[in-house]
């Protein structure tokens, strides 16, 4: 009987010091890269969030910087945006490559049809890989009326794929979850990659509390940064996103 209570005091005393010492870590805050570029500056559109689909009141926001050029370390990113909208619409994905002035490339188009609340894309592994230190544009375009384009609601940010170094490379092979993985890429500056983690960590659908987290920190820095008047309009989208998370 004595061994049998020893056994199970034991026992409850490995469970306490096991959950102890596994709590996931509080999620630290975004921090953009210190050498963060601004878009090019002869980009007719820039990072604008145009207003379009006026009738239908459809909210949607790539949930990324629209001030500044993204970084990630994946070259096969994944992409993140928000539709506040219950009617299913076709929808188009498309990646460009800044050439030189304002000359794009396009390296990738897919066609979606939307649904309500949180949307996520990552380039497709049999695509060839984004190269490091070229300047990409991802942008969502939704067709809320098939036969009338230029009602099209049309959101694009700028990102560009860096190189990982071995410093991070290790902290990253160190991380025990997904949380800690966040705060890594998060103080790293590397927004898309913190952004895909954080969707591991909440339902389909759905951005989670580290997801959401990241969006609250990432508003007072495009405020801070805010460069035209459609920059507003963004910021006031992912304003309206926090507000319905």
């Amino acid at each position: 009987m004595l061994k049998q209570t020893l056994t199970l005091t034991l026992f409850i005393n490995s469970l306490f010091y096991f959950n102890l010492f596994n709590v996931p870590t509080a999620q630290a805050a975004y921090t953009p890269p210190p050498n963060q570029k601004k878009p090019p500056s002869n980009a007719s559109s820039g990072s604008a969030a145009t207003r379009g689909c006026d009738e239908n009141s459809i909210l949607s926001t790539i949930l990324a910087s629209g001030n500044r050029v993204g970084q990630t370390i994946s070259t096969h990113p994944t992409f993140v945006w928000f539709i506040d909208d219950n009617q299913p619409r076709q929808m188009e994905f498309i990646v460009y490559e800044h050439i030189q002035d304002n000359q794009y490339k396009k390296v990738y188009q897919t066609t979606k049809t939307t649904t309500s609340g949180i949307m996520d894309f990552t380039l497709p592994n049999d695509e060839p890989p984004l190269k490091p230190n070229k300047i990409y544009v991802s942008q969502v375009t939704i067709f809320c009326e098939p036969n009338s384009p230029s009602t099209a609601l049309s959101d694009l940010v700028y990102f560009e794929v860096v190189n990982v170094s071995s410093p991070l490379t290790n902290q990253l092979e160190n991380a025990s979850n997904s949380l800690e993985k966040v705060n890594i890429y998060a103080k790293s500056g590397l927004w898309f990659d913190a952004m895909k983690e954080a969707l591991k960590l909440s339902p389909s659908g759905e951005l989670g509390e580290a997801g959401v987290t990241l969006v609250q920190e990432l508003i007072p820095y495009e405020k801070a940064t805010i460069n035209q008047a459609h920059d507003s309009l963004r910021i006031e989208r992912l304003e309206q996103f926090l507000l319905n998370n």
